[in-house]
């Protein structure tokens, strides 16, 4: 059991369906990476200047949409470069659609492979350094900005420590504790996965628990809130029905440089999907702490 949650495969938005991105590689001293970049962003080998997105996803039965009409320029010689973090069970490729938006917006997205797309679990923190290698040693003169989802959020007091140019992190659905957002998510997917109903609550937190104590990893070190600094420029975007990461878990940390805004009312896997009002919050803090020069049309959608 321990192997399979390790490895695990959760839902997915594109796959690898739709490629949007170029799949680059990259090593350092610390390994190596299969990293997406849609610094240019392209469909069937043929540069996109404009993309119509349409995206419908059902949950309890209740189908939700939404539309995007994005349209790409030539990206500034000194564009910002936007690091996305995926969560577990998350593929790379499934943030496709968030990296056009941040590339949209006039930023170089660069999306790491998830925490379960390796041999070795580790969080995610593997892969994080291997991201911070790759941006010292390629684009040290840019400003950097990271977007992570749920177990995401875990590695980014990486950035902070290790890249002098880290500007803030966007959080969605942000991960405290493992053990307990692992027995949430485990609650509410045992009726659907074969394998999990055979198993009890206790006997999958003995091996979260053990999952953990493998990586030498205590609950402190993969608590964001106790390992950023109070004043490390944070957006966190956090719904009342999740119950991963609640917003009431979230909203009394607030601080000037913390903010936290609450979403449509959203369950876990539905805050994966950059909703719109997700969007629209992103563009208004971005032009708060950072001098990105945003489209008119965009801009205009935050107002």
């Amino acid at each position: 059991m321990q192997h399979k949650l390790e490895h695990y495969k959760g839902i997915s938005l594109t796959g690898d369906i739709i490629a949007l991105g170029t799949d680059r590689q990259f090593c350092s001293d610390n390994g190596c990476i299969s990293y997406l970049d849609l610094s240019t962003p392209l469909l069937n080998g043929e540069i996109l200047n404009e993309f119509n997105w349409s995206f419908k996803l059902t949950i309890n039965q209740d189908p939700k949409t939404d539309k995007h009409s994005f349209r790409f320029r030539s990206l500034a010689h000194n564009a910002p470069i936007i690091l996305l973090l995926p969560g577990y069970g998350i593929r790379k490729a499934d943030m496709q659609f968030t990296a056009l938006f941040f590339r949209e917006l006039g930023m170089w997205p660069i999306i790491l492979p998830g925490p379960t797309e390796t041999e070795h679990f580790d969080f995610g923190f593997k892969h994080a350094q291997l991201g911070i290698d790759l941006i010292r040693q390629q684009f040290t003169d840019r400003p950097v900005f990271s977007y992570s989802f749920s177990m995401g959020a875990a590695v980014i007091s990486q950035l902070n420590k290790q890249l002098p140019n880290w500007q803030g992190g966007i959080l969605v659905a942000p991960m405290r504790n493992f053990v307990e957002s692992g027995s949430v998510v485990f609650n509410a997917s045992r009726k659907e996965v074969w394998w999990q109903k055979l198993i009890s609550e206790h006997r999958f937190r003995v091996v979260l628990n053990s999952i953990q104590s493998k990586n030498g990893m205590t609950d402190a070190e993969l608590d964001f809130q106790q390992t950023l600094p109070e004043q490390a420029n944070l957006l966190i975007l956090a719904s009342e029905v999740d119950k991963v990461a609640p917003l009431s878990a979230l909203k009394d940390h607030v601080t000037n440089s913390r903010r936290v805004v609450k979403v449509a009312d959203r369950y876990h896997p539905e805050m994966l999907y950059l909703w719109p009002e997700m969007r629209e919050a992103i563009v208004s803090w971005l032009k708060e702490v950072s001098q990105l020069p945003l489209t008119a049309e965009v801009a205009m959608d935050s107002d």
